[in-house]
This record gives structure tokens, C-alpha cells and sequence, in this order.
């Protein structure tokens, strides 16, 4: 019996081990202040690495940010890292409903390129700034170069100049 829970015990952590090395990794900042900080308008900026094709897993692990607590989105950049994604990967940045707030804008991007984007106001792409309350949660598919490696920035003005 012993030996059964050490092999399963052994077994268990080698999983596991295997699984942590496979992960997709964010870091989240808010710190950029656009102009004066009695303005309310600050960039989140998620520097992302997908580390998970390197066990073929091919799919970059979605993450929902931390330092956002609602208001008004007005753009958006993403720059690919020096590492450079999957040509035509897509990014979505999704509300609590799983509404991407660029639509289509921020799909089949370039593995070079640095491009700005507005955020979409319905399903016919209209561009404009978009209200957001609740999660927001970045999704990057069509990726599948290990250890890929990118950053969003997203900009934000907060209700009538409330600091985050």
C-alpha cells in the first residue's frame, strides 16, 4: 500500500512539474499617469509571454487583469516582443460578457508591426470609446511560437477623474 501512494505521490509531482514549465505569463502595470493624475487617465500595459507551445500545447492562457476596476477604454496598442508571434495572430480583450471591445481590429496582426487601435461600439466595428465595468480578460490565439513574446497597452479615463 505504501509503495502505491509513493509511486502515486512520484507520479503526481512529475505532472505537475511538467505542467508549470508549460505556462503562459502576464505582467500587469498601471502606473502611467496621461497628464496629471487628477485627470484620471492612465495605460495598463501587459507585457505577455506564451510559453506553452514549448510542451505543443499551442494555446496561450487567458488572462484577466488585475489592475482595472472599470471606465472608459479609448485605445490600444499592441507591439510584438523581440521574440516574435505567429504572423496573423489575433488578440481579443473581452469584457465580463466575452465581448471583445476591439471586435476584429485587433485580429491577423502583424509579427513586426506595432499598431494602434479604438475600440469597437457595435457589431458593425464603429470605432469610439467603449464603457467597461466588471473583468477584462486577455485572450491571444493563432500563436505558436515558443516563448512569443508581446505587450499591450490599453488607455483608460475613469469616471469623471477618479483615481484607480
Amino acid at each position: 500500500m505504501i509503495k502505491h501512494l509513493v509511486f502515486i505521490s512520484i507520479l503526481f509531482s512529475l505532472v505537475l512539474a511538467s505542467i508549470s514549465f508549460a505556462a503562459s505569463s502576464v505582467v500587469e502595470t498601471s502606473t502611467s499617469y496621461i497628464g496629471s493624475r487628477q485627470t484620471g487617465a492612465y495605460a495598463i500595459t501587459l507585457v505577455w509571454t506564451d510559453d506553452d507551445n514549448a510542451s505543443g500545447g499551442g494555446s496561450f492562457d487567458d488572462y484577466t487583469l488585475t489592475k482595472f476596476s472599470g471606465g472608459k477604454v479609448v485605445g490600444g496598442t499592441v507591439d510584438p516582443g523581440a521574440v516574435a508571434p505567429t504572423a496573423l495572430y489575433d488578440i481579443n480583450i473581452l469584457d465580463r460578457n466575452n465581448v471583445s471591445l476591439f471586435g476584429t481590429k485587433m485580429t491577423n496582426l502583424s509579427e513586426t508591426v506595432t499598431t494602434a487601435h479604438k475600440p469597437i461600439m457595435d457589431s458593425d466595428n464603429t470605432t469610439g470609446d467603449r464603457w467597461v465595468f466588471g473583468n477584462i480578460t486577455l485572450d491571444i490565439d493563432g500563436q505558436a511560437v515558443d516563448s512569443a513574446n508581446g505587450t499591450v497597452v490599453l488607455y483608460i479615463e475613469k469616471p469623471y477623474g477618479r483615481q484607480h
